[in-house]
């Protein structure tokens, strides 16, 4: 009877061991903890944990008062290595559509701060050559003047004497202006130039980094942060998808038809201004774009074109200025977005 109690109670504790999952964390004094239950920091990123629900708590602490400040709230700010533009949720899991520029920087742009690289690189290798020559006028000024103090220490006559030494003092002085000014000048110019070769060197890293970037930092409406990682990007169309992983999300749904005159509103980051709206309407098309009057400023590109009701018409993409009037605004449609990633979005 004891042996039969004896196997029953090893057979109940060693199922409950071999079920059971060790978990192991180490806290910030380096202590290494072993539990029967995931670190809270752990559970908390999503490690050993099932997927976070991010739609409950964004829709409780941002209501959304009409169709679009509800749309609002699945539009994000999108970071990168080289700086920041929009994009919003297309599905409930996640994914988040946006512009490839937004990710990679805009070439065109690229471009032309590399030649302003280049031209500003050049008038300081010319400034450093003007500082040359003026340290070499300052050398020869000072072999001069102690040329002519051996030649005043031969004269004989007290008054000549006398009246070298005033133009010597004179010269003297001058000389020491001449280098005090120029060790002024060279130093702010050391400066410049440091602070410029850092700029450049940031720069240059940005867009190297920007190439090779697969992590991306996105903020949602309400102001909280998260990482997104790339699952696919296109130059033709300029697109890109993100997705958050372990998350439930608000998005945006398609709108079914898009015609021109009806309301849009492009929603976005523009110039640093998180989650702003600005109205318009569909003016036209043009090449596949949709033609929009709505403001589109830098920041609004990868963020939402949406209707009236809420729905996503396209993603703003760029914009064309020109010398007389404000310019006009372009979107790719969302239904060309989808297509291109449709392995993705189902």
């Amino acid at each position: 009877m004891r042996l039969k109690l004896f196997i029953l109670l090893f057979l109940v504790f060693t199922c409950s061991v071999l079920h059971a999952e060790i978990y192991k964390y180490k806290t910030e004094d380096g202590v290494w903890h072993f539990v029967d239950r995931p670190a809270p920091d752990e559970f908390e990123n999503g490690k050993d944990s099932p997927a976070k629900n991010a739609k409950e708590p964004l829709f409780s602490e941002v209501e959304g008062q009409n169709q679009i400040e509800e749309a609002t709230r699945a539009v994000v700010t999108v970071y990168s290595s080289t700086g920041f533009g929009s994009g919003f949720f297309v599905s409930d899991n996640g994914y988040v559509l946006t512009n490839r520029h937004v990710l990679r920087g805009n070439k065109e742009i690229t471009e032309k701060r590399k030649e302003k690289f280049a031209e500003y690189s050049h008038k300081l290798e010319e400034q450093e050559e003007k500082f040359r020559k003026w340290k070499e006028d300052i050398r020869n000024y000072k072999e001069d003047i102690h040329g002519f103090r051996r030649r005043m220490q031969k004269v004989s006559d007290p008054e000549r004497k006398e009246e070298l030494q005033d133009r010597y003092e004179k010269y003297l002085q001058k000389y020491k202006s001449m280098r005090d000014k120029y060790r002024e000048n060279y130093r702010r110019f050391k400066k410049d130039k440091r602070e410029f070769d850092a700029k450049e060197s940031r720069f240059h890293f940005s867009v190297s980094n920007s190439a090779l970037k697969r992590n991306f930092r996105i903020k949602t409406k309400d102001g909280r942060e998260f990482y997104a990682h790339l699952i696919s990007e296109s130059k033709n169309p300029d697109l890109a998808l993100i997705k958050l992983d372990g998350h439930k999300t608000p998005y945006l749904r398609p709108a079914p038809e898009i015609k021109q005159g009806m309301t849009v509103y492009a929603v976005g980051s523009p110039l640093g201004l998180r989650d702003s709206v600005s109205k318009g309407i569909v003016s036209g098309w043009e090449k596949g774009y949709i033609q929009t009057d709505a403001h589109i400023y830098p920041g609004n590109s990868g963020g939402a074109l949406i209707t009236s009701n809420g729905r996503v018409a396209g993603i703003n993409t760029f914009k064309k200025l020109t010398r007389k009037f404000e310019g006009l605004g372009f979107a790719i449609p969302i239904d060309r977005a989808f297509a291109e990633f449709s392995r993705f979005l189902r």
